[in-house]
């Protein structure tokens, strides 16, 4: 098997196993550490040995961003956060039944390592390399006047929305109110609940969240492909950069949603300017990662406390952590509820399904606090496979989203249309971010609520242009590129 990495992808792969296997040399050599976290240096290792074993997913490392994305959620899950956790004292964010379930939740987390790891190990070896390389010759950077006509049509919607309802308004901000330790507490829920008093009011407070999300996406990126549509130089590239930062001024309860957004605004103008690609997105991520954490450092600061505890928090709520995903061991094992909160997942991430199929005012993640005495935390995936599913199965979700994922990042690159590419770049993103960041709801909410939308705009504006791609790459090739 050939498994020839380039020399930045070997050193990549190398620095990766080297600091995984002293992470968990470091804990495993812990004597401080509970009882209950005597296993944790299994995640480092499983990682590391998973690299040597599948060293040949590295020849698609940057060239598909699924695979890239996948991997740097892996390593951060499963070598940086149990580092911090070991710095931060081992500080739980779920306390019950730690002592006893925190042991199967390191070795389920394992078990889904492996299991992604295969997964995508497959797919390397199933599609040549040369379907995750990017094909410039014939991407048309093309936006037809229906499409136009289509985004003019949400955003009048969505201005008479924030007329007959104004208090959508107060669910975003700008990134100068960054100051306010409540900068993204306040949730879109809270702000249905507070000025939907009448079915009207309901009604136009969520058409507008949906619609917002939507909008953010579309409408910067379709400017940023107008400005470069015809010609192409440093200064068009330059305010492309700048409409992508508009991203920072409607952030809403999320400030990852921002952050996404600016990031595949960022891989979109890659492709437009394509010289040096991989150069470029080794440099956004790298920037876009000092930049959460720069964020993080600030919140720290206005939080207070000790700073190693606050990023062993950090990592283990937003990374999936083994603490957090021991709490899906506390759910009650009744067959009734398990298949009710299995079909909410899917019912309440159809846009108004809650009106639609008369769901109930709750949620796995509700239910997952209150069984847990929590507040705030998101039940995982591989937690809620597990619950669903039972342990050998339990990864099915993660799977299903690494292979989702994978394909979507070669679509990505294959797309003969920079609006398929937009949509592509999204759904990758995503879906890597379903097994760890996100989960089951989060991603589900985020495939019917934005990609499927992106999908019915795209389809019925291009449908009968289909034939006319000849002209597209015609006038693509035309096109001046300055660099």
């Amino acid at each position: 098997m050939d498994i020839t990495l380039k020399k930045w992808q070997m050193l990549i792969l190398i620095s990766m196993i080297l600091i995984a296997f002293s992470v968990s040399a470091i804990l495993l050599t812990d004597i401080d550490k509970p009882d209950h976290y005597n296993l944790l240096f299994v995640l480092p290792l499983i990682f590391a040995s998973s690299l040597l074993i599948y060293a040949k997913l590295f020849k698609s490392f940057l060239d598909n961003i699924g695979i890239t994305m996948i991997l740097g959620l892996m390593f951060v899950r499963l070598v940086i956060s149990p580092f911090f956790m070991l710095l931060g004292g081992y500080n739980d964010k779920i306390t019950l039944n730690v002592h006893f379930n925190t042991s199967i939740s390191i070795l389920l987390v394992a078990y889904e390592t492996i299991a992604i790891m295969t997964a995508l190990f497959l797919l390397v070896k199933k599609y040549p390399n040369k379907e995750n390389k990017n094909n410039f010759s014939n991407c048309s950077f093309h936006v037809n006047r229906k499409y136009i006509g289509v985004l003019f049509i949400l955003v009048i919607i969505q201005i008479a929305i924030f007329i007959y309802t104004p208090g959508l308004l107060e669910g975003y901000r700008s990134i100068f109110g960054i100051k306010d330790p409540t900068f993204t507490h306040l949730e879109q829920t809270y702000i249905t609940q507070k000025y939907g008093t009448s079915f009207g009011a309901k009604l136009s407070l969520v058409t507008g969240q949906y619609l917002m999300k939507l909008l953010r996406l579309l409408l910067p990126n379709t400017i940023i492909v107008l400005i470069n549509r015809k010609k192409r130089n440093k200064y068009r590239k330059v305010l492309s950069y700048f409409v992508l930062l508009s991203q920072l001024f409607l952030v809403d309860g999320a400030i990852a949603r921002s952050i996404i957004y600016i990031l595949i605004s960022f891989l979109l103008i890659s492709y437009i300017y394509p010289y040096k690609r991989i150069k470029k997105i080794a440099k956004i991520l790298i920037i876009s990662s000092i930049s959460v954490i720069f964020y993080w450092l600030f919140r720290s600061n206005l939080v207070g406390g000790e700073i190693n505890q606050y990023f062993s928090s950090i990592f283990n709520t937003y990374f999936s952590g083994a603490n957090i995903v021991s709490g899906s061991f506390n759910l009650p094992k009744d067959l009734g509820i398990r298949v009710q909160y299995f079909l909410y997942d899917f019912l309440k991430a159809i846009p108004f399904g809650n009106t639609l199929f008369a769901l109930k005012e709750t949620d796995s993640q509700i239910y997952f606090n209150l069984m847990n005495g929590t507040t705030g935390q998101i039940p995982t995936t591989i937690g809620s496979g597990y619950y669903y599913f039972g342990f050998l199965l339990s990864p099915i979700y993660s799977i299903v989203f690494a292979i989702m994922a994978y394909k979507m990042g070669q679509k990505a690159n294959q797309a003969s249309n920079s609006i398929s590419k937009l949509r592509y770049l999204f759904l990758t993103i995503t879906f890597s971010m379903g097994i760890i960041m996100y989960n089951i709801p989060i991603t589900l909410t985020n495939l019917f609520g934005v990609g499927l939308p992106m999908y019915i705009i795209e389809n019925y504006a291009y449908r009968k242009h289909k034939k006319s791609r000849n002209y597209e790459r015609i006038e693509h090739k035309k096109i001046e590129v300055i660099e």
